[in-house]
């Protein structure tokens, strides 16, 4: 008689995951689950007591996958790094991202989770130690309506070039303008654009090519 195969937690969870990634979170239930399993839906409802509770399992493992994006080394300045990760994580995964910002308002907490994770990671990068709270805050959420934005269309395909470095590029292009424009407004505290000089003094660069030799991480050297 052969053995019964037996599912975790964590098979349930990311059997549901693929399925949202694939098909979108409309399509999230017990037998579609079960059958992604193949088994029936015992499994589902012995490890969760609700189709509820495995959604926000599914939520949750969205969110860490999308924070996990945004923590990635693509170049060596990680105040870059969030918003080309917020892109790349949309282009890579529509259903996902659509899922969390375009069809709802529902998970705005997990959202807001995730900014927050961007902008303790930013809070400890030294040369924004000039900056209040407030003038940080500000200028990352200037930083995640553009990215949202960008990725809003890399998620539905219509941004021309996607790839990481035409990504990066667009990116590199905004960077410099809010940031510079973040530590102008703050130049009448004494000292602080000259003690932070360097931060922003690679944004001015024109030539991409040039900043892209200084600070590009190549896939492979990931």
């Amino acid at each position: 008689m052969p053995r019964e195969i037996t599912f975790t937690k964590k098979d349930v969870i990311q059997a549901a995951f693929e399925l949202v990634q694939e098909h979108g979170l409309e399509t999230l239930s017990a037998r579609r689950v079960a059958e992604h399993l193949g088994s029936s839906t015992t499994p589902v409802y012995s490890c969760f007591a609700s189709m509820q509770k495995l959604e926000r399992a599914v939520i949750k493992k969205i969110r860490d996958l999308m924070i996990a994006y945004t923590e990635k080394s693509y170049t060596d300045r990680s105040d870059l790094n969030m918003g080309i990760g917020v892109v790349l994580f949309a282009r890579d995964n529509p259903r996902l991202f659509s899922t969390l910002f375009l069809e709802s308002n529902q998970f705005k907490q997990v959202t807001d989770e995730i900014f927050e994770s961007c902008d303790k990671r930013l809070k400890q990068v030294p040369e924004y130690d000039c900056m209040f709270d407030t003038e940080r805050r500000r200028l990352l959420h200037k930083l995640e309506i553009f990215s949202h934005g960008l990725a809003s269309r890399a998620c539905v395909g219509l941004l021309e070039k996607d790839s990481d470095e035409d990504i990066i590029f667009i990116l590199w292009e905004m960077g410099r303008a809010f940031i510079h424009d973040a530590f102008m407004n703050i130049k009448g505290r004494a000292g602080s654009i000259q003690k932070h000089r360097h931060l922003h003094d690679d944004y001015g660069i024109v030539d991409f090519k040039t900043w892209k030799k200084k600070h590009y991480r190549r896939a492979k050297n990931r």
